[in-house]
């Protein structure tokens, strides 16, 4: 007779009526059986609650491991490769796999110092942040079409994308740096205008633009400056203004903005002329252009 004992790795001891044999009892707990051959070479015969049983499950499942193709050196492997092929980096414990008919990197540690050089194309999803400037040798979003710009960044990209474009949509070659805008493409060198149809006063925004001053009204068509306490403008700030409308234009400096031009005229002279606003200092500003008193 026996008992089984344990729950998890289950085999059996001799019940305490059975006599006292070392033999039969260490017999019964390896092999979990009174009758069990010990002289048996085939492990499938192995009582499956039995110590045996357990310790030829964990030979099996060792040999299988080691079977599986895997090296651990300092060099990479160059026979035996199959996919599925482990090897880990002795020197620096890089895991890599071999998968059509190459080495790919599945776990490693790393170097915040190290250099790294990427050959292939890689797409970021998320917000990257450069601490440092990025030393870009063949440049940033480079297309030789507009086609090939949208087939890359979209018909609509965030505002603000930049990119340099070889050629127009007819194969011309212009070569401009551009800027998405506006909902449009628009070259960085082209100035962009407002109309004003009455009195205005300067803004951060106009800086860099044509102002066309359409007014048609007499003493309504004029270009206030302001202090630079309220719109403080860059010093360097150009401001082209062109007299579109039939009243004249002239240039009101506000109390405490001093203009200088030639002459002190401060009117444009006729409609279709133009002038241009520098600012010099920080409440000072030039005014050249087709000016009259």
């Amino acid at each position: 007779m026996s008992d089984d004992i344990g729950s998890l790795w289950k085999t059996s001891i001799p019940e305490l009526s059975d006599d006292a044999d070392i033999t039969e009892a260490l017999r019964l707990y390896h092999y979990g059986s009174l009758t069990y051959d010990p002289t048996n070479t085939t492990t499938s015969n192995l009582e499956t609650f039995s110590i045996a049983k357990y310790l030829q499950t964990l030979r099996d499942d060792l040999d299988a491991t080691n079977s599986y193709p895997f090296s651990y050196s300092s060099t990479e492997p160059t026979v035996g490769l199959v996919d599925g092929y482990v090897w880990v980096n002795s020197s620096d414990s890089v895991i890599k796999i071999y998968s059509n008919s190459q080495f790919r990197t599945v776990s490693a540690s790393v170097s915040q110092s190290a250099i790294y050089s990427w050959t292939g194309a890689h797409t970021f999803s998320a917000l990257v942040t450069f601490n440092q400037k990025i030393n870009a040798k063949k440049g940033i979003n480079i297309f030789t079409t507009p086609t090939d710009r949208t087939s890359a960044l979209g018909a609509s990209p965030e505002p603000g994308t930049s990119s340099f474009l070889l050629q127009d949509g007819s194969s011309n070659t212009i070569n401009q740096t551009q800027i998405f805008i506006d909902g449009a493409w628009k070259n960085v060198k082209d100035v962009e205008s407002l109309e004003k149809t009455a009195d205005h006063t300067l803004a951060i925004v106009d800086s860099g633009k044509t102002l066309y001053m359409a007014g048609g009204t007499a003493g309504n068509n004029d270009v206030t400056i302001p202090l630079n306490a309220s719109v403080p403008f860059a010093i360097g700030a150009r401001i082209e203004v062109v007299q579109t409308g039939s009243a004249q234009t002239s240039f009101i400096a506000t109390s405490g903005v001093t203009l200088n031009s030639k002459f002190s005229n401060k009117k444009i002279s006729a409609r279709y002329g133009g002038a241009t606003l520098i600012k010099t200092g920080t409440d000072t500003w030039l005014l050249i252009g087709d000016l009259t008193a």
